[in-house]
């Protein structure tokens, strides 16, 4: 786990932790680290969202910079496999 990294929350451990919390709305919904605590049991991240719909623990906080503990996230992409990924689309889409 690293800066750049793409997560998602993982709801599903947060609700076995705390069973009244308010599920979200957009589970899916990837972020990016942006940076990780001093402890290191927590990454920060940002929400730039200006319609926010949903009334989640997450989504509802109004602080820009948002943090989550390492153990309530999922890894989807690392920095690596974006980067691959962005490269290859320039490659295909310059044919």
């Amino acid at each position: 786990m690293e800066i750049g990294d793409s997560f998602i929350v993982d709801w599903d451990m947060i609700k076995g932790f705390y069973s009244n919390i308010t599920k979200c709305r957009f589970p899916k919904r990837e972020f990016i680290i942006k940076s990780f605590s001093k402890s290191g049991l927590s990454v920060y991240f940002e929400d730039n969202r200006t319609n926010k719909k949903c009334r989640c623990s997450v989504c509802s906080n109004i602080e820009k910079v948002k943090s989550i503990g390492v153990s309530s996230i999922s890894i989807t992409k690392t920095k690596i496999q974006e980067e691959r990924d962005i490269k290859l689309n320039k490659i295909l889409n310059g044919l």
